[in-house]
């Protein structure tokens, strides 16, 4: 499963047969939603996740859940696992929308566009993008401000534009188990 700019992953192939995916960026986020879904089992988080993407007739394998783990996490950087989420692509809806149609002229709510150039657009979004000055105000250190007002004042924009807190201790534990799961093999 190669990407490039110009030709966005389509199919994947498991045992020579070919799967369409299903890109459509709404159909990656949904998966997401399955992957923080703690009301499921693992089993059904699989399940779920395969089927959205590939289809009923593709096996639940750990082939077919690597290759969905890859697709998904395209444009992840290998950092990202230590830092604070700054973006969930549903609460944020209302900062995408129009930084997407600003910078792009597309609208996102009519088209149906890949995964891949939905991460893109995210990614190549102007520096002074909605979504950016958000992302900006959520990644601020208040220890670096030394003014004080300075900082009441930004520490109020971060606490207006925080992302909730989506996992307890014990959620956290559950989905770290999945993801050992997928990438140690558990079928």
């Amino acid at each position: 499963m190669t990407t490039s700019l110009y030709k966005k992953v389509k199919y994947i192939k498991i045992d020579e047969t070919k799967y369409k995916i299903n890109t459509d960026f709404r159909v990656a986020i949904r998966c997401f939603e399955l992957i923080e879904d703690n009301s499921i089992s693992d089993l059904e988080r699989a399940y779920g996740i395969v089927t959205l993407l590939f289809g009923i007739d593709c096996p639940v394998n750990e082939t077919s859940l690597g290759l969905a783990k890859k697709y998904l996490e395209y444009g992840n950087d290998n950092d990202s696992t230590n830092r604070e989420r700054d973006i969930d692509y549903n609460l944020d809806q209302k900062y995408i929308i129009p930084s997407i149609r600003k910078d792009y002229h597309i609208d996102i709510t009519s088209e149906k566009i890949h995964w891949h150039s939905f991460v893109d657009m995210i990614m190549g979004l102007s520096q002074f993008s909605l979504l950016n000055s958000v992302r900006d105000i959520r990644n601020t250190d208040l220890s670096k401000i030394k003014d004080r007002k300075e900082r009441e004042e930004k520490a109020k924009l971060k606490k207006k534009f925080a992302l909730p807190k989506k996992q307890t201790e014990e959620q956290k534990k559950i989905l770290e188990e999945f993801e050992r799961r997928l990438n140690n093999g558990w079928w």
